[in-house]
């Protein structure tokens, strides 16, 4: 029924002497409905503050790049979705991750690392810190100087340069599913909100499309903020 009640709305107003332009009046399940989408009306530029996703990206990607060689223990479901625990690298976790929702970064510049890292991966190469450092694109280890090293060295939890000690693991752990799952969860309601504002502009006989495409993000996105609130990385 909500999904008919949707489809009606796209339909554009009926026109007659009592109303016009002047004086239309939306129903209340219209304004319901408008209500609902996120964002509304908001300005161009409140949009771009409102998902931006630098920080998040940033946030991923030094993990990645510090920790992505440690291994971790998750659950992973098979062809008939029973679930068993799988041992596996964070690295290789983040990136299916992301893969498995279609999340692609947006800062070029993150976006030229976290490349070079996905591709050493189909290389069978799992790429540490130094890899990057010795990268001959100036722009990457530029990269690493900038953003990872630094703090990678002066980080009082570290005994030795490039040697995690126990109490590192688990808070690296525990950060590394926030961040992913959180910049999982905002990057999926943008997408979303994509889509709302594509409904409102396309023909009537594409609108069932476009609300299928919604479902199944709502759906991704519940999956996503359910994890939020669980241990999946041990």
């Amino acid at each position: 029924a909500k999904t008919q009640q949707q489809q009606q709305q796209q339909r554009p107003p009926q026109t007659g002497s009592d109303q016009g332009p002047d004086n239309f009046e939306p129903s209340s399940d219209e304004l319901a409905f408008l209500a609902s989408l996120e964002g509304g009306s908001a300005k161009p530029e409140e949009e771009t503050n409102l998902f931006s996703f630098d920080a998040e990206e940033e946030k991923l990607l030094t993990l990645l790049i510090k920790y992505g060689s440690m291994l971790i223990t998750t659950q992973a479901e098979d062809e008939v979705n029973v679930e068993h625990e799988l041992e596996i690298t964070l690295g290789e976790f983040i990136i299916f991750e992301l893969w498995r929702d279609e999340i692609v970064y947006e800062n070029p510049l993150y976006k030229m690392v976290l490349d070079e890292y996905i591709e050493q991966l189909k290389q069978h190469r799992l790429p540490d810190m130094q890899h990057f450092m010795r990268s001959p694109n100036p722009v990457i280890s530029g990269f690493i100087i900038d953003h990872v090293m630094d703090k990678h060295e002066i980080s009082p939890k570290w005994k030795n340069f490039g040697v995690i000690v126990p109490k590192e693991i688990d808070n690296a752990k525990r950060d590394a599913q926030r961040s992913l799952f959180s910049f999982k969860s905002r990057k999926l309601s943008h997408f979303i909100h994509e889509k709302q504002k594509q409904l409102k502009a396309v023909p009537y006989e594409e609108s069932l499309t476009v609300l299928e495409e919604i479902k199944h993000l709502d759906m991704l996105k519940g999956r996503v903020n359910k994890l939020l609130g669980r241990e999946v990385i041990k």
